[in-house]
């Protein structure tokens, strides 16, 4: 058989196992290609795509598929860099979204800390890879509409948690117990759960409204901000306490956590009515 059918049957099978989502298979296919011929640009290319999404929560491919599409476009052609651009920018976008996700359906089952650093260091992460990409080849991955959509994600994610913690602690749930005089008193340990989880939602809701450039977004971010810090102080301050959402004597409960003041809810109040489509 001849080299050149025997590469031309590697490509084949690696294009054919991306299309129906056997990524390891892809990527081994794309890797006798490369062997075969080093400068392939679309082996590259594939091998890139093929790592990106298999990608796990403790196998962050992203930066193996940073380096193929760096390889695939210092080797494409010049006639053909603007399509094979388009290319990574799309499958570049299209991984980054999902690899997000999954850190955000983590943080949607926990609700923790850990699971909250966990999506702010995958943006970071994405945020590092884009910037290599963009020395490299001066393709702009990271845009205005992919940033939106990050937002978006972040916005969905936090307001879901909240609605959770409302269901869980507001005033219309059926196993209310709030703090105050007409209430049952939360456990300590439920209430840092709370505190936390709320804490972890803010956050992300901070970093959603700095990557934001639509109005209408921004609008829904300070609503989703505002209605969950003021969830929070109330359920934990308890209507009838004189000075709301300080420490209450003989609980054992700290005081509370500034972002959740009436200054700072003053201030998303403000960054509400700049946005505000009315």
């Amino acid at each position: 058989m001849k080299a050149s059918t025997t590469k031309e049957i590697y490509l084949q099978s690696a294009r054919e196992a991306l299309n129906t989502g056997n990524y390891a298979a892809a990527e081994s296919n794309a890797d006798k290609m490369i062997e075969a011929d080093p400068q392939s640009y679309r082996a590259w290319f594939i091998k890139g795509e093929a790592a990106g999404w298999q990608t796990t929560g403790t196998n962050n491919r992203f930066a193996e598929s940073t380096a193929d599409w760096i390889n695939a476009y210092q080797y494409t052609p010049k006639n053909k860099k603007r399509e094979i651009g388009l290319q990574i920018q799309e499958s570049a976008g299209k991984i980054s979204t999902a690899i997000l996700t999954m850190r955000c359906n983590n943080f949607k089952a926990l609700q923790d800390e850990n699971c909250k650093t966990g999506i702010l260091d995958c943006l970071a992460m994405i945020n590092k890879q884009f910037a290599a990409i963009r020395d490299k080849t001066q393709i702009n991955l990271y845009t205005a509409a992919l940033k939106n959509k990050f937002a978006g994600i972040l916005n969905t994610t936090a307001e879901e948690v909240g609605r959770a913690i409302n269901d869980e602690f507001g005033e219309d749930s059926k196993t209310c117990v709030r703090l105050g005089r007409t209430a049952r008193t939360h456990t300590k340990l439920s209430w840092e759960h709370l505190i936390e989880s709320t804490d972890c939602c803010l956050t992300l809701l901070e970093t959603a409204y700095y990557l934001s450039t639509d109005d209408a977004l921004c609008f829904e971010i300070c609503k989703n901000y505002i209605d969950l810090a003021n969830l929070t102080k109330e359920t934990c301050s308890g209507r009838h306490t004189p000075k709301k959402y300080r420490c209450i004597p003989g609980s054992g409960i700290p005081g509370s956590p500034a972002k959740y003041g009436p200054e700072e809810i003053s201030q998303w109040e403000r960054k509400k009515d700049i946005h505000d489509p009315e």
